[in-house]
């Protein structure tokens, strides 16, 4: 029953976006939680858990299928391990909380903790359930945790069948009913920005017979006409050396700043993931350059690799065998007639601590991403969903140019003002939003929210059980 009440959760997420699906059924899995006790407690909580990851990670199966010959017999067992393990942290909730108030904090706890350990996954927290909502805009104050809180909060009321019961879903469909703020306004002389959605196959990029009609296509997509202030490529847009590329990029794009994806190697031996903002005239020493900092575990490099290369297995985005090297950290570029912006590389767009890590303020995020290694379904719309989270938290536009996904200007509410989707390809040009005043969260980060969180669970043993549910 704990799983199937796990795997009803997940339709909170992208792109099923039912959040009151989650709340009713994460309150019925705590009300089962709460009813146990010593190992069935932990064990309730951690088959809710699987249930829930199980649905919401799933897309993890399909990097394995694009060389389904040689890597398919991982995809099971892959997601049954992925889900479990994150189970793990629902199981500890069920174990460290006392009664309903004391299982909220610990489950938000719980969300907390995966987002951090192990250098973390926080990909569809439970509070990203509100995201296509009015309630997601709470974030911009309390952040993503500070929504999981509450989202648990909710469901831990209604969990309750007593009187709480009704402010739990009285505000449940509050936040979801209460419709999207309004889409901001649009400045007449703002920037121009080209977003290049080229639609590209995985299997199709980097195959001998293929990859030089991938790269010309987005060759013309750039060259199409235009009054410009800046490109974008997605990531690992280029599939050739950059050096050798260059000048058929500045010439197509007319001599208008271009920020793309590629892969570097000044040395020919460290392998890096590379966003770089190229000038548009003929003096590449004015080009800037952002290498990815954190990397896709067993994707792009392979933890405890001296180990589990004795075994042959390497990462499934990495290069002839070997895993790439991570930058120093998230940094902004200067992109002339914009100003500052952040350039975020794909998996790096899930972790909201890390997006609002830079000192300064971005004018524009900049994310690129290659979602063909996410499937068709719930990867890609759970990645872009949290795309327009972090537009949101921080109060800034988002520039988001996918491969293979969705391409979209997100203004700095999340609202998203225009697409291309997986079946599309195209450019996308689209005047770029004003940036925000600094959100409070955009200020203090989580600290506030993590703060609240673990005094609340601390405060839990405090109470009679009896007394709270």
């Amino acid at each position: 029953m704990q799983i199937v009440l796990g795997v009803i959760a997940g339709f909170g997420q992208a792109p099923y976006d039912q959040p009151i699906v989650t709340v009713i059924a994460l309150a019925m899995g705590l009300c089962l939680v709460h009813q146990r006790n010593g190992r069935s407690k932990i064990f309730a909580a951690w088959a809710l858990g699987l249930g829930y990851f199980a649905h919401v990670m799933v897309w993890i199966t399909e990097p394995f299928m694009v060389d389904a010959a040689a890597t398919g017999w991982m995809a099971g067992p892959a997601l049954f391990l992925m889900a479990g393990g994150l189970a793990l942290f629902w199981a500890a909730a069920g174990a460290v909380g006392r009664g309903m108030l004391g299982l909220i904090f610990a489950f938000a706890v719980a969300e907390i903790a995966r987002s951090f350990v192990l250098s973390g996954l926080p990909w569809a927290l439970v509070g990203y359930i509100w995201i296509d909502s009015w309630g997601y805009q709470l974030a911009a104050i309390i952040g993503p945790h500070g929504m999981t809180a509450l989202t648990f909060a909710l469901a831990g009321l209604m969990a309750t069948l007593r009187w709480p019961a009704l402010i739990g879903a009285f505000g449940a469909v509050a936040l979801w009913l209460i419709p999207m703020p309004a889409p901001q306004g649009v400045a007449q002389d703002a920037p121009v920005v080209r977003i290049v959605h080229p639609n590209i196959l995985q299997h199709e990029k980097w195959h001998p017979d293929t990859r030089g009609q991938m790269y010309q296509r987005q060759l013309d997509l750039t060259a199409q006409p235009g009054d410009l202030d800046l490109i974008v490529w997605p990531e690992s847009a280029l599939t050739y050396p950059l050096q050798d590329a260059r000048p058929d990029i500045i010439r197509a794009g007319g001599g208008v700043p271009v920020l793309l994806g590629h892969q570097s190697n000044p040395d020919f031996q460290i392998h890096h993931n590379t966003a770089s903002l190229l000038s548009g005239g003929e003096d590449a020493s004015l080009d800037q350059m952002y290498v990815k900092t954190r990397l896709v575990p067993f994707g792009e490099y392979i933890p405890l690799g001296w180990l589990v290369a004795r075994l042959g297995i390497s990462g499934l985005a990495d290069v002839e065998g070997q895993g790439f090297q991570p930058g120093t950290g998230a940094q902004l570029m200067h992109a002339n007639g914009i100003g500052p912006i952040l350039p975020i590389i794909c998996y790096e767009g899930i972790f909201p601590h890390f997006v609002g890590s830079v000192s300064d303020r971005a004018r524009a995020i900049i994310l690129i991403t290659n979602d063909a290694w996410f499937g068709t379904w719930g990867g890609p719309a759970q990645h872009f969903a949290q795309s327009r989270a972090r537009a949101t938290e921080q109060g800034i536009p988002v520039i988001r140019s996918a491969n293979r996904g969705v391409s979209a200007m997100i203004d700095a509410k999340g609202n998203v003002l225009v697409s291309k989707g997986l079946k599309a390809e195209g450019v996308i040009d689209a005047k770029l939003p004003d940036v925000l005043e600094m959100t409070p969260y955009a200020r203090s980060g989580d600290w506030p929210s993590v703060l609240f969180i673990f005094l609340g669970l601390v405060a839990s043993f405090g109470f009679s059980p009896r007394r709270i549910g």
